[in-house]
């Protein structure tokens, strides 16, 4: 915990001026507050009876309102000061934590669910930044006043300042057993927040398929058993931040006590004036308010840490493995792959691809077919490099792609995948995703090719219509969209994983002859289903249990009459 805090620091580098106002605006307000108590005792003395002296008592009257005036101004100053500094130490967390994302080896970010990853970027950056808000003010006017009120107390009277002293381990002691047993359950409050922000945007994301197979009570089952146990982990967490308070309370009753004790013992034998008894009791409560203060808010500043713990764990996960030393780069792409004796597995007790060798000319149309389950996705995820082989190698024009620098290698491709994806913005900003300084002819010629022009320019907007949630635009309008998205990129190699799959079958033949005339002179690697679409394929590899069982074109395959022909018949066979 204390190490995260001393690293939390850095992290608050973009608000260094604002963390030296509050430094200094918490000194100068609890200086303050501690001088208050001084002039409270001294005025209370210049009302002797039948000798009142108003001078003075009117001189000390205007010293403590202007320290009170001082004090209410750095206390304001010192609350806006932790509010920038909470603020932009989030603001630094989300961005290191969305970063972090684009290095994580894509491994890694399949194995965790999404929604937890959006709550440690958004809720624990948050929760840090409450944190900051509300506990780093009273730290440091805590610190101070502390450290103040002992020494002012011990120049009144030396006995009283041991009282508190001898009695003030025991406040600490309490607190501390509390919020140690309380940081464990914070942390599992978290995890629970994790967990359940992840379930809800998934639900919320498969809604419609949800409502298809009235699975709305398993739904809502599901539901229950998250948020149950979020609100369990949260009650016991907030039962243990509940307890410091009033606890540490109690002993500070205690401490108070005590201190007006042994302030009318002295008293009593002339050691103390009735001034200092009051100027003790002041500095008393001075003295134990920063534990009530510091003890109201443990809860946040538990939560705080508990989520500081999940951002840092989420930054500290390892990156993608770095380029070879003597990697090559901008390699110019003729498009021969070769796979050489590759196997690989997603978990090691699981073999997937065993033995897997291959060798495609440059330009050819390859199509990788097979059963679900077979490693037909899998091999494309190894040629770019999204996972790395087991044993083997792949080479792209006698390269090993392990030798040529990772941004390099997937620069030679471009990707329309089965699931869609667009992000909120217009539609032309989508196409030109890969290529930002496209012109509007280029992008216009992108969208005719993919044949999504037509009904672009029949929206209100055209292409400068905002793609949303809201956007009428059916899964096939938004395919092609991305579609013309890999036409302007216009790779040297393509790679297509049902790419066809979410439009109607007139728009299908359109699109794949914009394909068949993009793909000319290009390596081409398409994942299909549908077998009609691939007939035309200059190469099928027919994938089962990650090996390749057969290979070679449509005719060849269907002549031999293995499996390649039982799979087709299974579809088209009357």
């Amino acid at each position: 915990m204390r190490k995260n805090l001393y690293r939390l620091i850095k992290f608050t580098k973009r608000s260094k001026l604002s963390m030296l106002v509050l430094l200094l605006s918490g000194v100068i307000a609890a200086v303050c507050s501690l001088l208050s108590p001084v002039f409270i005792g001294k005025a209370i003395d210049s009302l002797v009876l039948g000798n009142v002296n108003f001078s003075k008592l009117w001189h000390y009257c205007k010293v403590l309102l202007l320290l009170y005036l001082l004090n209410a101004f750095f206390e304001w100053l010192l609350t806006q000061s932790a509010n920038r500094v909470g603020y932009s130490t989030a603001e630094t967390l989300r961005l290191e934590g969305f970063k972090k994302l684009h290095t994580l080896p894509i491994s890694k970010i399949d194995s965790i669910p999404h929604g937890d990853f959006t709550a440690r970027i958004i809720i624990d950056a948050q929760s840090v930044s409450q944190g900051i808000v509300q506990g780093l003010p009273k730290l440091v006017t805590g610190g101070v006043t502390i450290v103040g009120t002992m020494i002012s107390m011990a120049i009144v009277s030396l006995p009283a300042a041991l009282t508190v002293l001898v009695l003030t381990p025991l406040s600490v002691l309490v607190a501390r057993k509390i919020t140690l047993a309380s940081h464990t359950s914070y942390a599992k409050q978290a995890t629970a927040q994790g967990d359940f922000t992840g379930l809800v945007q998934e639900r919320i994301r498969g809604r419609n398929i949800i409502t298809a197979f009235h699975a709305q009570k398993t739904n809502l089952e599901d539901f229950k058993k998250f948020n149950e146990s979020l609100t369990k982990t949260t009650y016991t967490a907030q039962l243990y931040g509940a307890l410091v308070n009033p606890i540490t309370r109690f002993v500070n009753h205690i401490v108070y006590v005590a201190v007006g004790f042994v302030g009318a013992m002295l008293a009593l034998n002339n050691l103390l004036s009735i001034g200092q008894i009051s100027s003790l009791l002041f500095y008393t409560n001075q003295y134990t308010k920063p534990f009530n203060e510091i003890s109201g808010v443990v809860h946040q500043l538990q939560s705080a840490s508990a989520a500081l713990d999940r951002i840092f764990m989420l930054l500290d996960r390892n990156d993608e493995e770095p380029d070879d030393a003597n990697a090559q780069e901008n390699l110019p792409a003729i498009g021969e792959v070769r796979f050489k004796d590759v196997s690989f597995s997603y978990t090691k007790t699981k073999p997937l691809i065993e033995d897997f060798s291959c060798e495609i000319s440059p330009g050819e149309k390859i199509a990788i077919v097979g059963p679900t389950g077979a490693g037909k996705t899998t091999v494309v995820n190894l040629l770019m490099r999204f996972y790395d082989v087991d044993n083997g190698d792949i080479k792209i024009d006698g390269n090993s792609i392990y030798r040529i620098k990772k941004q390099s290698l997937r620069s030679l491709f471009a990707m329309v995948l089965q699931e869609s994806w667009v992000f909120t913005d217009t539609i032309r900003n989508n196409i030109a995703f890969a290529k930002p300084d496209a012109s509007d002819e280029e992008i216009i010629n992108a969208a005719k090719k993919a044949h999504a022009h037509d009904f672009i320019i029949r929206l209100p907007e055209g292409y400068d219509t905002v793609l949303s949630e809201q956007t009428a635009l059916s899964e096939g309008q938004i395919q092609l969209i991305c579609i013309a998205r890999v036409l302007l990129n216009n790779p040297p190699i393509l790679i297509l994983d049902e790419a066809t799959s979410s439009v109607d079958t007139r728009t299908e033949m359109l699109v794949n002859k914009a394909f068949d005339e993009m793909m000319k002179g290009k390596t081409s690697f398409i994942i299909a289903h549908r077998l009609s679409t691939i007939e035309s394929a200059d190469k099928i590899l027919v994938m089962n249990q990650g090996k390749v069982i057969e290979q070679g074109n449509h005719k060849a395959l269907m002549d031999k009459k293995g499996f390649y022909y039982d799979m087709y018949m299974s579809q088209y066979a009357v």
